[in-house]
């Protein structure tokens, strides 16, 4: 008897221990949910950025922002037309500059030449000087007129009249190097072909040998050499000569004019030369291709037992028909036949 009751004592020493540690957490719970309370954490809404919300401040910026991103975004836009209305211009002006050069240029060769031929009719001509203003006003009033007529697509004679003296010359004549130059700058008669020639012969390719090949190759490359300078020679009459004392009574402006065409005409011939130069290296590249080609052709021969040494000959025999004896020449095989 004794027993249970000591075991019910300890059993409700046990409970009321559990009831007051229960107690305690119960009163800790609920001072902090008194805390909670006071300090306003459970009213959403209150405070700005409590309860998970976003502040409106940031918001508010974040619109600003978005505004002002979408306006330079615009303004970059409105802004791509500027480089290519740049480019536009500055082609009219190079345009403008060059038909302005070229017209100004061409009527103060024109108007020398005139002059120079009615020097001998008139008693009393007029001062060099006041002739090549007249001529320099007239030729950029006439640039500018052919100017604006070829941009607003219309005829500058209906338009504007045409100014004396100029040449009715494309301007081309006087922007090319290689152009022939005003016949009043001492003519010269064309010379006589350097030599006779006449054309190579024919030949029939299927029929003949490779020897009969080469020296045909040959004679078109000395046939072709002799053709360039001919041309040449017939370019060389169509300029002026060397002989600079003929300019000496032409006027400053023209002699400088040549003298530009002179170093525009150099700078051209270093120009032929560089390209001279390119195409002798891809000739050489060109030259170890089919070397190693050939070269590869020749191990494959040999490879078929069809070319074991240089020279080698075919029975007659076997030599077959005329396009099996051709095959056998493109190999490089002799037969006994040829």
């Amino acid at each position: 008897m004794s027993d249970q009751t000591d075991e019910l004592e300890g059993l409700l020493r046990e409970k009321e221990e559990l009831v007051e540690a229960l107690t305690q957490r119960l009163e800790q719970a609920a001072e902090q949910l008194d805390r909670m309370q006071r300090s306003g954490a459970d009213r959403p809404g209150s405070g700005g950025s409590r309860g998970g919300g976003v502040p409106g401040e940031l918001v508010e910026k974040q619109s600003e922002l978005c505004e002002q991103l979408s306006g330079a975004v615009s303004q970059w836009e409105d802004m791509q037309c500027a480089p290519t209305l740049g480019r536009i211009e500055s082609q009219i002006i190079e345009l403008r500059d060059l038909i302005t050069t070229a017209t100004t240029q061409g009527g103060l060769i024109a108007g020398s030449a005139s002059g120079g031929q009615s020097q001998s009719v008139e008693t009393s001509p007029p001062s060099p000087a006041n002739i090549e203003a007249g001529d320099e006003n007239a030729s950029v009033t006439a640039g500018w007129e052919a100017m604006k007529a070829s941009l607003m697509g219309s005829n500058p004679d209906s338009q504007a009249p045409r100014a004396p003296n100029v040449p009715d010359h494309p301007l081309d004549d006087f922007d090319d190097p290689f152009a022939s130059p005003p016949q009043s700058i001492g003519e010269q008669d064309s010379p006589s072909p350097p030599e006779d020639f006449e054309s190579p012969q024919p030949i029939d390719v299927e029929q003949a040998t490779v020897e009969q090949l080469r020296t045909a190759v040959h004679q078109r490359d000395e046939f072709i050499a002799v053709i360039l300078r001919r041309y040449r020679s017939l370019e060389q009459s169509r300029r002026p000569s060397d002989d600079w004392k003929q300019l000496e009574a032409a006027p400053d402006d023209m002699i400088r004019r040549l003298q530009e065409l002179e170093a525009r005409l150099d700078e051209a011939c270093r120009l032929a030369e560089v390209e001279l130069s390119v195409e002798r290296a891809r000739l050489g590249r060109e030259e170890n291709r089919l070397r190693q080609l050939e070269a590869n052709a020749q191990k494959a021969l040999e490879r078929l037992g069809l070319a074991e040494a240089d020279g080698l000959t075919v029975p007659e025999g076997d030599s077959g028909s005329d396009s099996e004896r051709r095959w056998l020449r493109m190999l490089g095989i002799k037969s006994e036949a040829d």
